[in-house]
């Protein structure tokens, strides 16, 4: 089976992607956005075979937008849900966030489902990155997938495996042997290496916008850390490993702690043990459906 995921600006190929808001309403009931497209960028997932490459699904995001999200909108197609393709889209929007050397969060508030995709994303994620781990920070975690602070407290918190120790300023990650089990399942999964493609770049932006723009986002990260700097100096931070080790292995549980470095619309949950794969199309794009597509660029 072969993937690919191409790039449509909104600006540009203005009739197809108005067409895929509406396809998307179908299925979306929140969904309001359906003829102001020029500010999004488009990116459509596609399955291949010798007939040609129909569409799965697709997700939209700002060209430039503010609060760092690097999902508008998100949708799979019925008769695709269940397979692991909403999960694949919300990797690759945080492989395009990585490129773009920034944190992505999705547009909030999210849909019910959208709510608990990006959960078991978020959750399955930070499972990857502290499982061999003995201690680790926030700020740890966060620059190693690309999300929030508020999403990586939130998704842990919704899980119940963030735990204070008593009487002490530090907190525990406590790990299950059934979330353990469950992140070792072959998923669909982005393979960063075929990625082609670059930032997009607006030659009409404002030159005052941009400046305003660049400055609240170093506000922002000025801010966390300043937050950062306040907790890790704090006494006490750290639990005696060994003592929170013995208490939690009594409950089949591993755990990892760390201190604390900040603050917490896809498909369903993905146990798919389809295996991924990007495909190398030729460059230039051409089109999915041939005329409707002439614009577009390719990302795989």
């Amino acid at each position: 089976m072969e993937l690919s995921v191409y790039e449509a600006d909104g600006g540009k190929c203005k009739l197809y992607c108005q067409n895929l808001c509406l396809l998307a309403k179908l299925f979306l009931d929140h969904k309001t956005l359906y003829y102001d497209v020029e500010p999004f960028l488009f990116y459509i997932l596609t399955k291949n075979d010798n007939v040609g490459s129909r569409i799965v699904g697709y997700f939209s995001k700002e060209k430039h937008c503010t609060q760092k999200n690097n999902v508008s909108c998100i949708m799979i197609l019925p008769q695709y849900q269940k397979y692991g393709y909403g999960r694949f889209l919300i990797e690759f929007s945080y492989l395009l966030s990585k490129k773009e050397n920034s944190l992505g969060t999705p547009e909030k508030p999210l849909s019910d489902l959208g709510r608990i995709s990006y959960m078991n994303y978020w959750k399955y994620s930070i499972l990857k990155v502290i499982k061999d781990l003995d201690e680790v920070s926030i700020k740890e975690i966060s620059d190693a997938t690309n999300m929030t602070t508020n999403d990586i407290i939130s998704a842990l918190e919704s899980s119940c495996m963030l735990k204070r120790a008593p009487n002490k300023r530090t907190y525990g990650i406590y790990l299950y042997n059934r979330d353990l089990e469950k992140a070792k399942q072959h998923r669909l999964t982005v393979r960063p290496e075929d990625l082609r493609w670059t930032e997009y770049l607006s030659h009409y932006l404002p030159r005052e916008f941009a400046d305003e723009e660049e400055e609240e986002l170093m506000d922002s990260d000025q801010n966390a850390q300043e937050r950062t700097l306040t907790l890790k100096s704090e006494p006490e931070l750290n639990l005696n490993l060994q003592e929170s080790k013995k208490s939690s292995m009594s409950n089949n549980e591993s755990p990892v702690h760390y201190s604390e470095s900040g603050v917490a619309n896809a498909d369903l949950d993905d146990d798919s043990d389809t295996t991924s794969i990007l495909s190398n199309f030729p460059s230039p794009l051409g089109s999915m459906n041939s005329q409707e597509h002439q614009e577009q660029s390719q990302v795989t």
